[in-house]
């Protein structure tokens, strides 16, 4: 008891009598970047490319560890500094989303930021665990985003605040808040008819496939219990899509001219190409199968058959013809899904896709009242 008073007396003295080259040597004071955030309107959903609109964001949050347990950051005048930021916040904070914390405790060694989150009380970095579920990361303006980042020293500055002069050592973190998911785009679906002049290709639907379900927050790292599969071979593929596809609607669409984004898909030799805006997102950690349900008619008139078929994707490739075998979270992989006739000849025969990556980045949002 007397070692614990005496500590206690020490403690109060030194909070009382702190010299600046103590508090340098006891606390720092971070500056944070959202390098990749930038002011805009609010999105329109998935329908729209992504390319210069990229996602919304919402809220920030950030967390100061040693690693496991989190502390408080304080402003210059040291009172509690507010670490959470909603839209409002966000919106009035301009172009550049830069942030500075002081007196943290020199075993803070790392900035968390979590965004689209409502505020999260916690003192321990198990305190953000959460199971994320791909049928709730559909939408683009809602993603809970999430980043880490180590702090590295950057000098020592004076602050003065009244009474409050110190020295403190300066530490700068640059974060760039992404989401857990990757995005398949499909911009066009296209049938190659190497010379054959009296079919016609009918896209009924189309199925992404062989998904996880869900993926940690924190790590990203995918439930391995929660993968959904197809098995592709016929019996598995037909029951796909006759049965499967009427309750997982985020993960297919049917083409029947209801909207721009699901028109009627007939290719004919004169016209082998339609424009489709499609897009599904994935936890990156899949073996992505895209299905094509198809209706294959050989003639016209009166003669004409029309016999069922399917099509499946095989691998994916970059137009440089390099295969992609590492999918990335916040990254576009965009795609023209075109196919020679010649691979419906044998229902079970795959096809090659050539893809476009683009970066996706996190956009600001001016909140409307």
């Amino acid at each position: 008891m007397c070692a614990a008073f005496a500590a206690a007396m020490v403690l109060a003295g030194c909070s009382k009598e702190e010299t600046p080259e103590e508090v340098s040597k006891n606390y720092r004071s971070v500056d944070v970047v959202i390098s990749n955030v930038k002011m805009a309107t609010k999105v329109g959903g998935t329908d729209e490319a992504l390319d210069n609109q990229k996602i919304q964001l919402n809220t920030l949050q950030f967390f100061f560890s040693d690693g496991n347990t989190f502390y408080p950051a304080y402003n210059e005048n040291r009172e509690p500094a507010d670490a959470y930021f909603d839209a409002t916040e966000i919106a009035a904070l301009g172009e550049d989303l830069k942030f500075s914390f002081h007196f943290l405790p020199s075993s803070v060694k790392e900035v968390v930021v979590v965004g689209n989150l409502s505020e999260i009380t916690t003192n321990q970095k198990t305190g953000l665990d959460r199971t994320l579920e791909i049928a709730n990361n559909q939408d683009v303006t809602n993603f809970p985003l999430y980043a880490e980042g180590v702090l590295v020293q950057v000098g020592e500055n004076i602050h003065q605040k009244d009474d409050n002069d110190h020295l403190s050592n300066v530490y700068k973190v640059d974060l760039n808040v992404v989401p857990r998911v990757a995005r398949f785009e499909i911009k066009k679906i296209g049938c190659n008819f190497n010379g054959v002049t009296d079919q016609k290709i009918v896209v009924n639907s189309m199925a992404f496939t062989d998904f996880y379900d869900k993926a940690d927050f924190r790590s990203g790292i995918v439930d391995i219990n929660s993968f959904r599969a197809v098995n592709l071979v016929q019996k598995d593929i037909f029951d796909y899509f006759n049965f499967s596809m009427n309750t997982s609607k985020w993960n297919n669409d049917y083409f029947d001219g209801a909207d721009l984004k699901h028109p009627v898909v007939e290719l004919t030799p004169e016209n082998n190409e339609v424009p489709v805006n499609i897009a599904y997102n994935f936890f990156p950690a899949s073996a992505p199968v895209h299905l094509l349900d198809i209706t294959q008619q050989t003639g016209s008139g009166d003669s004409a058959t029309s016999d069922p078929a399917y099509i499946f994707t095989n691998t994916y490739k970059m137009n440089s013809g390099v295969e992609i075998t590492n999918f990335e979270p916040g990254k576009i992989y965009r795609m023209n899904f075109v196919f020679g006739i010649d691979k419906l000849t044998q229902q079970e025969k795959c096809v090659d896709i050539n893809v476009q990556v683009a970066s996706w980045d996190v956009i600001e949002v001016t909140p409307g009242f």
